[in-house]
């Protein structure tokens, strides 16, 4: 696949999360999947046309949501995260360690990836950042 130069003003198609909200979408939902972007790099909207292809099969299970790593706001929920390069995906799901995909990935290899965290075995129950460290 070849990858486009960033397209100027282009934004994910997900809602933007900013900052720490992710402990409020964490309460209101049992899984949270973060699309990790920046404006300058051409390599997310394929990834954002990953997320599309899946996002419907995740329904109810699953929010999507995508965070802008450019900015000053969210640089601790990336520390947070791990995340050093993009795109990449952070999926948290209660009572798991989150996972990691870091590049852009085919519709279907995201969604298998997602939906073995989601039907993997539970763990002890804490909250996602508590499995850094």
């Amino acid at each position: 696949m070849e990858f486009p130069r960033p397209i100027p003003g282009w934004r994910p198609s997900t809602p933007e999360v900013r900052g720490l909200q992710v402990e409020d979408l964490m309460q209101q939902h049992p899984a949270v999947a973060i699309h990790f972007w920046a404006p300058w790099n051409g390599h997310d909207p394929a990834m954002d046309r990953s997320i599309q292809g899946i996002s419907g099969r995740f329904a109810g299970r699953v929010v999507f949501v995508s965070c802008n790593t450019d900015l000053e706001e969210n640089r601790e929920l990336c520390q947070q995260c791990g995340f050093m390069n993009i795109p990449a995906l952070g999926l948290l799901v209660s009572g798991h360690p989150p996972i990691s995909v870091i590049g852009y990935r085919d519709p279907e290899t995201l969604a298998g990836l997602i939906e073995s965290r989601l039907n993997g075995p539970k763990r002890k129950r804490k909250p996602w950042w508590a499995f850094r460290g």
